[in-house]
């Protein structure tokens, strides 16, 4: 997987968890230190998002960092 498809396929991953919370990305914002437009990008993995504001996001979420990475089903949807 490039540097590319990692973030692409993270910002998937990230927008589903967020939608499986059934919140918005202008909720999210309102305790996460970004623009909403920010987060937009990295969810389209247009942004690099650094592993502490990662940290923070999940937590945001109630999510346990190694559960992103424990569900592998997503690594499949960005294969070409």
């Amino acid at each position: 997987m490039s540097e590319e498809q990692f973030y692409k396929w993270l910002g998937e991953c990230l927008q589903d968890l967020r939608k499986s919370k059934k919140q918005t990305q202008e909720e999210i914002c309102q305790s996460y230190p970004l623009a909403r437009s920010s987060l937009a990008n990295i969810e389209r993995g247009r942004h690099m998002i650094s592993a502490y504001n990662l940290y923070l996001l999940l937590h945001i979420l109630e999510i346990p960092l190694e559960s992103l990475f424990n569900n592998l089903s997503y690594e499949g949807r960005n294969k070409s």
